[in-house]
């Protein structure tokens, strides 16, 4: 069985980078996509957190594991969760630059910051398509956390963009918000 749990160290770490002090992330193996109704399984979950229409959130799951993260701060947020060596340098490849790959810890992890981006750009600011999005400036910044930001953040008219990814066991995780 796969195991993928947040610290609450990792967490304080993400919330503080994201500066989002409200983040929460809620992760199940009931969400994942193998399991029955796992949608539903979701949404009744979020209407168990009572989170306001003012909040932001953002849905992922794949095969192993599947869950949300929502704030209650005046942030659009994005979220991605991968099985890890699902996401095939091939298929990267198609929608990135080579110097996004060079600079990228891990196709996984540049596969996940781009889709938390594309998730939190949802609106009139999404591209049409996820290679539009530009990923740079990684950082590590704790054992299995790493941070990037959105390189060409300026052309979707806005202010502050940061993101972060947690890979553990077979999972990565990226979230992303937006100002």
């Amino acid at each position: 069985m796969n195991s993928f749990e947040i610290s609450s160290e990792e967490l304080t770490f993400i919330r503080t980078h994201l500066k989002s002090p409200s983040l929460e992330v809620v992760l199940s193996s009931e969400f994942s996509s193998t399991s029955p109704d796992f949608r539903n399984k979701i949404q009744e979950r979020v209407k168990t957190l009572n989170i306001s229409s003012g909040s932001q959130k953002s849905i992922s799951h794949t095969s192993l594991l599947g869950g949300f993260a929502y704030t209650r701060e005046p942030l659009q947020i994005g979220f991605d969760l991968e099985v890890t060596d699902r996401v095939r340098p091939e298929i990267i490849q198609r929608m990135s630059t080579p110097a996004e790959l060079a600079a990228a810890p891990g196709p996984a992890h540049l596969w996940c910051a781009k889709e938390a981006i594309f998730k939190a750009l949802v609106g009139a600011t999404q591209p049409q398509v996820i290679s539009a999005l530009e990923v740079g400036d990684w950082k590590r910044e704790e054992s299995q956390i790493e941070t990037f930001c959105l390189v060409n953040l300026q052309k979707f008219k806005f202010s502050s963009g940061r993101g972060c990814i947690l890979k553990k066991n077979q999972l990565t995780m990226g979230i992303f918000t937006l100002m």
